[in-house]
């Protein structure tokens, strides 16, 4: 992204900004601590070049959460060409969970029954019916064959599932707009924005960090354990950051 998102506007509502914060005498980095933003965006919005961000609303987010802080009343500045928005939208090239599997999967489970019905009606097929009672039962023979097909097909369900064996597995479910950081021992290495009905998968090793924007509208698991994103949410800015550690 360019310095052309940069403007004599921009510059002055940047300067509004920072005068806001020295007068609450909050350093950058402080600041940066109490709103959970990275201080390189603090920086980009007091300095009025928005050219440091991703896109136009993750910019918008950050811009809305410093100016609800400071209670300050400036407009965002309309910088960013609606022309250039399909570049700026390659943040938003997530890792979308791999739904194709469900198809395969079916076919599996349905082979597995017509399978084992059809092993079925072969060995009754054989045996012959009194009036009242069945004469023959299946041998040792017949039942392990049946279990063998039930348990090969069973291996290739997991096996097709992917997601089901996989460890280290960090997935977030979006009701509602919202923006993600994600930290790797301390060193940022996602930040993207969501919309609505947008899933996240990725694998992840702890120990590692997850700030949420608008924490009430995501679901998350990892490892396949559910993630409480309220516990330590902010109520002024209802962000939430959760650690994951050795522990």
């Amino acid at each position: 992204m360019s310095n052309e998102l940069k403007s004599a506007n921009s510059v002055k509502t940047g300067k509004k900004f920072s005068k806001a914060r020295q007068e609450l005498n909050y350093s950058i980095d402080q600041m940066a601590e109490k709103l959970v933003i990275n201080k390189d965006y603090i920086i980009a919005i007091e300095r009025g070049d928005f050219s440091k961000f991703p896109s136009e609303a993750f910019a918008k987010a950050y811009f809305q959460k410093y100016k609800q802080f400071l209670g300050i009343n400036s407009d965002f500045p309309g910088l960013f060409n609606t022309k250039k928005e399909s570049s700026l939208k390659k943040i938003k090239k997530e890792i979308k969970l791999p739904y194709s599997w469900n198809i395969g999967n079916k076919q599996i489970i349905l082979i597995s029954i017509f399978t084992t019905l059809s092993i079925l009606a072969l060995i009754f097929s054989k045996s012959s019916l009194k009036e009242t009672e069945l004469t023959y039962k299946p041998n040792t023979n017949d039942l392990q064959f049946i279990e063998e097909i039930i348990q090969a097909n069973t291996t290739k369900k997991a096996v097709a599932d992917g997601l089901s064996i996989n460890k280290n597995l960090l997935e977030l479910r979006f009701t509602d707009n919202s923006w993600i950081e994600l930290y790797v021992n301390d060193s940022l290495v996602e930040a993207q924005q969501f919309r609505t009905g947008d899933i996240y998968v990725r694998t992840v090793y702890i120990p590692f960090k997850i700030v949420i924007g608008n924490a009430d509208s995501i679901k998350g698991t990892y490892n396949g354990q559910v993630i409480d994103f309220f516990e330590n949410t902010n109520s002024l800015t209802g962000v939430s950051t959760v650690n994951f550690n050795n522990e």
